[in-house]
């Protein structure tokens, strides 16, 4: 997705494995960028979470109260996923519910 945004300041960088302007790459020669057409502007995108997982057991180890039986659900960023630079999801990805 990175060498297709076209995005003057993005590339793919192969060391790193990851996308990154060319300031942030390790070295030029291993970085790529797709500049066979003109480029499309605001390629950046910030990451967004998708839908929470459905709820299942789970543990909870707790130093003071030991092994607990819960309720867990889970969610990703992946709704878009940060591209080019976006930044990440913030918030927890992770809930639990209903410890015995």
């Amino acid at each position: 997705l990175c060498l297709e945004a076209r995005d003057p300041y993005c590339g793919w960088d192969f060391r790193q494995r990851k996308c990154t302007t060319l300031e942030e790459s390790s070295n030029m020669s291993q970085w790529k960028q797709n500049i066979t057409i003109c480029p499309l502007r605001n390629q950046t995108f910030d990451g967004g979470f998708g839908p929470w997982t459905s709820w299942h057991p789970c543990n909870n180890d707790d130093p003071l109260d030991g092994v607990s039986s819960c309720l867990c659900r889970s969610r990703s960023c992946d709704s878009p996923a940060p591209r080019c630079g976006g930044k990440n999801c913030e918030g927890p990805t992770i809930e639990v519910s209903n410890c015995s």
